[in-house]
């Protein structure tokens, strides 16, 4: 998973077009996204490539503090020539945060999205060369400093099979503690001791 593990390189069957690759010319490509890390793939051609993404608002290395609002964005792009029938796009919320209620929106491709039990879920078919993106905010509700990870998934189903798609990057977001200041003064007449 691009954003976890030790910095070597994961071998993987792949379903999944990594968000930034080089091909290689025999159907394989090499993904780096930016840890330095790089997932080399084989592209099986009988299975959609979905390219996955997550991105939020917050800056690189910017920090955000309990009751600041974090917008994700979960960008799927169908890169192969196979449709994607009963595709299914998973983020589960991680520790830290709350969903804030009708912020889930849904751009691009025909896909319904709901938000129950910390999970957002966004299901449809994506046609070759389509793209669906999903936006919704979170609350920050952790109140020490942490790193919110946050990773989407796909897959594919029929109702009575399940097929793994892969997982995007990790976005991550700083928390800080929140920093309480206290200001003293006094306003004291001319001449008053």
């Amino acid at each position: 998973k691009p954003g976890s593990g030790s910095g070597g390189s994961n071998d993987t069957e792949a379903d999944v077009k990594p968000p930034h690759g080089g091909n290689h010319g025999d159907g394989s490509s090499t993904n780096t996204d930016g840890s330095g890390e790089s997932n080399d793939t084989e592209a099986d051609t009988n299975k959609p490539q979905i390219e996955l993404l997550k991105s939020s608002d917050v800056a690189d290395g910017a920090y955000v503090r309990n009751g600041d609002i974090i917008t994700y964005t979960i960008s799927a792009e169908n890169v192969g020539q196979i449709r994607a029938n009963g595709m299914v796009i998973e983020d589960t919320l991680p520790e830290g945060v709350e969903f804030v209620e009708d912020s889930l929106n849904v751009n691009g491709a025909d896909f319904d999205a709901t938000y129950e039990d910390g999970v957002v879920r966004a299901s449809g078919t994506l046609n070759a060369g389509e793209k669906v993106e999903l936006t919704f905010k979170v609350r920050v509700t952790a109140t020490d400093s942490m790193v919110i990870g946050n990773t989407a998934t796909w897959y594919q189903t029929d109702g009575d099979t399940t097929v793994d798609g892969g997982d995007s990057n990790t976005n991550e977001v700083n928390v800080s503690e929140a920093v309480i200041e206290l200001l003293k003064s006094a306003d004291v007449a001319d001449g008053s001791y």
